[in-house]
């Protein structure tokens, strides 16, 4: 349906790939997110951008470089 479109799966779909790109027309993910339920007593998690977050590449293996958080995907040129 979309002949020039850039399709990144596996490996490839990270949190780097989706930064570096040029301004999408338009932009799909098929992926996993997940939510973090902040902690009572915990102030840090007072910014609910920090627990939205969609998992990418290698989410499994390091979650810094794999969960692209809401509040940084609000940064990306789109």
């Amino acid at each position: 349906m979309l002949p020039a479109a850039d399709l990144l799966t596996c490996g490839e779909a990270t949190e780097e790939a989706l930064r570096d790109h040029p301004r999408p027309w338009a932009l799909h993910l098929s992926t996993h997110g997940d939510y973090e339920e902040p902690p009572q007593d915990d102030r840090e998690w007072d910014e609910p951008l920090l627990r939205s977050r969609v998992l990418l590449a290698y989410a499994n293996l390091d979650p810094e470089a794999g969960h692209l958080t809401a509040l940084e995907a609000s940064g990306l040129d789109l």
